[in-house]
């Protein structure tokens, strides 16, 4: 078994167990159920002129291919815990998932 099989398993294990059910829907597209990992105060730091930046934010971990095509798509919202965003920015993983940062609608 590869790498890309183990990370894959490795999710669908962590989404099994800590995985919050979301309404995914993309600008113009129909609603899907999703299943992500949530992060209502997901913290990401960077560097900025060799100072570090903090940002707080809710966000969510998906797998791309419960997405509709595939892929997250900007402006997107999301309602998970009866609550809606819009996505901000994504961020794939290269293993098949990736981060979307969300912003209150």
């Amino acid at each position: 078994m590869g790498w890309l099989e183990l990370a894959d398993l490795a999710r669908q294990a962590t989404e099994a167990v800590l995985g919050e059910t979301a309404t995914y829907t993309a600008p113009l597209g129909s609603p899907v159920t999703i299943v992500g990992l949530f992060d209502a105060a997901f913290v990401r730091q960077e560097l900025q002129d060799g100072v570090a930046v903090e940002n707080v934010g809710p966000a969510m971990a998906v797998t791309l291919a419960d997405l509709p095509g595939g892929a997250a798509v900007r402006e997107a919202v999301v309602v998970v815990r009866s609550t809606s965003y819009k996505v901000a920015e994504i961020h794939k993983d290269g293993q098949g998932g990736a981060l979307l940062r969300l912003h209150l609608v």
